[in-house]
């Protein structure tokens, strides 16, 4: 094999795996990109909480984010936090018309429910969420929101998945349309 080969052959290769990266790599990214700034705008009351906690606190100059952290989210506040993700979960994952629906959807869709009835029978019980002292309802609503996060960015990959090309579709039906022919005519013989 010649030189010249070898280097169209690395060349074709190096191509290919750089194509790969780009059309999993870019959804990737905007995925994740998406959801950090949905969690980033979500949580910036908490921010602004633990800023006006150590403006107004007196203390040193230790920046105190236990404090307000604890007071915060010990009573499941979480749930809410969650919550407010369940319709976009929802619309994601079982009513968007635009994007093929797949089973890991509609399972998805299921436990976004499910979760989505847990929070609601919790929020009918204390709709504030401060005074649920239960530490392990309190220790699952971590992860909860948890879950949800997880579940939009499954979600917001999924929806990335592109559909086979033109020429892919024509040439697969086409075969097919070739294979029926040929049982047609294996039948008649």
């Amino acid at each position: 094999m010649e030189v010249g080969s070898l280097k169209k052959f690395g060349r074709l290769v190096a191509d290919r795996i750089a194509e790969a990266i780009s059309v999993w790599t870019w959804p990737f990214l905007e995925s994740f990109a998406e959801v950090c700034i949905v969690i980033i705008v979500g949580v910036a009351p908490f921010v602004l909480a633990v800023i006006r906690h150590n403006a107004t606190s007196g203390k040193d100059a230790d920046f105190d984010i236990n404090t307000v952290f604890a007071s915060s989210f010990s009573g499941g506040q979480l749930y809410l936090y969650a919550f407010s993700l369940l319709g976009t979960l929802l619309w994601l994952s079982i009513f968007k018309w635009t994007v093929p629906q797949r089973a890991y959807k509609w399972i998805l869709g299921l436990i976004v429910t499910l979760a989505g009835f847990l929070i609601a029978a919790l929020g009918g019980i204390d709709p504030t969420f401060s005074t649920i002292n239960n530490t392990a309802i309190v220790r699952l609503s971590y992860y909860c929101y948890a879950l949800f996060v997880v579940i939009y960015f499954m979600l917001l990959i999924g929806e990335k998945e592109k559909p086979p090309s033109a020429r892919s579709t024509l040439r697969q039906e086409a075969d097919a349309l070739v294979d029926k022919l040929k049982a047609l005519g294996d039948g008649n013989d």
